[in-house]
């Protein structure tokens, strides 16, 4: 996991938690033991789940990741 600290940033969301993991059923696991604990809706709202795949275009294309400078 991930964490980034974004208030500075945005009014609406104040952190971001990316989670790497080897496949999808270890974020389902991770995903469902949070909701079961006072971490989920009490001391954090959980405004949205944006699950998705790092350079999943590239790969598509066959062509090397962009990478920002």
């Amino acid at each position: 996991m991930r964490s980034y600290d974004i208030e500075f940033y945005s009014a609406r969301v104040t952190d971001i938690w990316i989670f790497d993991v080897t496949n999808h059923s270890v974020y389902e696991t991770v995903v469902e033991a949070l909701r079961e604990t006072p971490f989920w809706d009490r001391y954090f709202e959980v405004l949205e789940i944006l699950p998705g795949v790092e350079n999943v275009v590239a790969k598509d294309f066959g062509r090397a990741a962009e990478r920002a400078v």
